[in-house]
């Protein structure tokens, strides 16, 4: 049988995977501006050598390869924002997890029948 002590160790350990949660989906949401950032300097990269293009001079980035960065970029934040929408689930199925253990933590931890009164006793330890 589980104590109230092993209880309140795992809500104490699901605690700590809720505050996690909250860091990781920080880190996501520092990465998904940064990509953004990273599109934006790319595209006014690419505007620039147009305009030395225009002015009869070489360009000085391949735009293939500027434009496959772009993608990359936005391919990167579709997954920092679907793995946030996993730590939002994640935060929200742990609190469920808490609820649950805390409930039972208030559940008789005997139960006892008597045979002679055939009533059931419930005892709280």
């Amino acid at each position: 049988m589980t104590t109230d002590q092993e209880i309140l160790d795992d809500i104490a350990n699901i605690y700590r995977k809720i505050d996690q949660t909250y860091r990781s989906r920080a880190d996501l949401e520092l990465n998904i501006t940064k990509e953004r950032q990273t599109i934006v300097d790319l595209k006014l990269f690419i505007s620039e050598d147009k305009v030395r293009v225009s002015n009869g001079k070489r360009p000085r980035y391949d735009e293939v390869s500027m434009l496959e960065n772009i993608e990359r970029c936005k391919h990167n934040i579709e997954l920092f924002q679907k793995t946030i929408e996993v730590e939002i689930k994640n935060h929200s199925r742990f609190q469920e997890v808490i609820a649950v253990l805390q409930e039972d933590m208030k559940r008789p931890k005997e139960i006892i029948f008597d045979a002679k009164t055939g009533q059931v006793i419930s005892k709280h330890e």
